[in-house]
This record gives structure tokens, sequence and C-alpha cells, in this order.
């Protein structure tokens, strides 16, 4: 259908904007960090005065990079916007009309919502058909490569958005570094990765994210700590002295220091103070050039 876009060039912005200019109903169908950024457009726009809805299969906007707290915070901003959230829920069908334009969406739970312009931001899925019949390892994420860019077949490597597990462009420079580094006999690896390493700033609120929370929430003997108040919220998974993740909301003074713990490999199980107090005197000392040094 003609009134369906996915959100991906900026040819899709523009086409988003001018549909969007005649819509009465529009959808975003996913509430990753494409989906936030669709419907946070959408309402900043104010050529745009269609009525808003924003549907997200899981219990919470941002999934991988946030949890239900963090996350709540973003969810009373789009419903004092006026957005109708539809969180844990499914798109089970959708209604065309005679000119072969949708005009509804049929959820779970059979209920119908109008729409005549969908934006979908659903995700992505590597492309791995190349590799099919080679003996190159890829499972149903994308290839598989480790933290130098090889995979197990000598001489080939692999980075970017081709192994499906950390769709960033950042991540994907990274690699692409750290990869063509070892292909030419420079020894280099990753040494501050995260799958999900994000920060975003809807509607004011700043906020970082690092690790699937999903992932290392399950994860045995990690160890979560949490500190929130008026400003700011700040959530830590640490296991045997090693940070796994974060999530740091309002106030970010903290990212600095939490950065550099994660990218030199500190053992804070050291300190004795809180998680939250660590500073750079705890580990780092001025050199003569008046730069911390670990």
């Amino acid at each position: 259908a003609e009134n369906v876009v996915g959100l991906k060039t900026l040819e899709d912005c523009s086409a988003i904007i001018e549909l969007g200019k005649k819509a009465k109903n529009i959808v975003v169908i996913g509430a990753g960090l494409i989906g936030m950024d669709a419907i946070s457009g959408l309402l900043h726009n104010k050529e745009i005065n269609a009525n808003l809805s924003l549907i997200e299969m899981s219990n919470r906007l941002l999934p991988l990079q946030l949890d239900k707290i963090s996350s709540k915070i973003y969810e009373e901003k789009l419903i004092e916007n006026k957005v109708n959230l539809y969180l844990s829920s499914k798109v089970l069908k959708a209604n065309l009309n005679n000119e072969n334009l949708i005009e509804s969406l049929t959820l779970e739970g059979d209920l119908t919502i109008p729409c005549d312009l969908i934006v979908v931001a659903t995700g992505i899925k590597s492309n791995t058909d190349f590799l099919q019949n080679t003996k190159v390892e890829f499972d149903r994420k994308g290839l598989i490569f480790n933290e130098k860019g090889e995979t197990n077949i000598k001489d080939i490597y692999g980075a970017g958005d081709v192994s499906g597990r950390g769709p960033i462009w950042s991540v994907a420079v990274k690699e692409g570094i750290i990869a063509t580094s070892n292909m030419v006999g420079i020894e280099r690896v990753m040494d501050d990765f995260f799958v999900c390493k994000s920060t975003m700033n809807f509607f004011g609120i700043p906020t970082l994210s690092l690790g699937d929370q999903s992932l290392y929430e399950n994860t045995e003997g990690i160890i979560i700590e949490i500190s929130e108040n008026e400003n700011s919220y700040k959530k830590i998974a640490h296991k045997d002295g090693y940070i796994y993740g974060a999530i740091i909301q309002g106030d970010l003074e903290y990212t600095g220091v939490l950065t550099q713990l994660i990218r030199l490999d500190v053992d804070i199980s050291k300190v004795k103070k809180s998680i939250f107090n660590i500073d750079y005197s705890d580990f780092f000392h001025l050199d003569a050039n008046c730069e911390f040094q670990y």
C-alpha cells in the first residue's frame, strides 16, 4: 500500500512529512530508537496535526535500551502529548479500502484502530544470503565474528550490521576499524564494546544506555544497584567487580567516569564506597600534561 513507509533514508523522512501533512491518523509500529525518533519528529512538526499512535510488542518503550522505570518517563511524556500508546500489542492485520490504501489496523484482542499513514520501525534483519552454501559461520542473527573481526575462516573478516547484533552506525564504524586493522597486521580489539550503547534525548530528557537490559537482568550472579532522585535515575549492573550494563537518565555527569571504568576494564570491587560515588580520584592521577592516567 502507498500509505506505508519505512524510516531508513532521508527520502523516507521526506515522504513521511509530505504524507503526514494530509493524514488524519498516523501509526508508528515499533518503539525502538527509530520508532521513537519517528514519533517525536511527528510531534514536533507543526505542519502535521494528525492523531498519533505508537504500537510496541514489548511491555515498554525502547525495550533493548531501557528498563520499565526509565521507559516510564518517556511514556508519560508521550501520553502528555496525546499520543495513543499500545504496549504489549501486535498488529495482526492491515485493512485496505477500495483504493488499495490501508485505512485501519487490527491488533491482538480484536482491537481495530484507524490509520491512513503507517511508519514501520520494527527493526532490521541482516542479509546473510551471500553466505549460504559457504563454510563461513553465521546464525539466525547474522555473521559471527570475534573481538578482532575474525570469522571462523582464516583471512575472512566481518564488521557492521551484517552481524545483526549492534545495528548502530557508531558500533559499525568501530568494528570496521578493528577488522581492517587486523587485516593488515595491526592487532586491535574492541575494548569498550557493548551491543547496545545508546544516548538519546527525547523530550529534553537525556539518557545513556549500555548493554541489553533483558540480557543482563537474567544473567546469574549479576548485581543491580539503583540510585534514584528527583532529577536523575542511575542503574548499574555488575558482576565480580566488572560492569555489564547501565542506565543513566537525567543527569549524565557520571557517564564520563562510567565510560572509563568500562573502557579500562577496572575492577570496581577494590573501591569500598558506593558505586554511584566513584570518581576519577579513585583510579586516576594527573600526569605532567594535566591528563588523567589510570
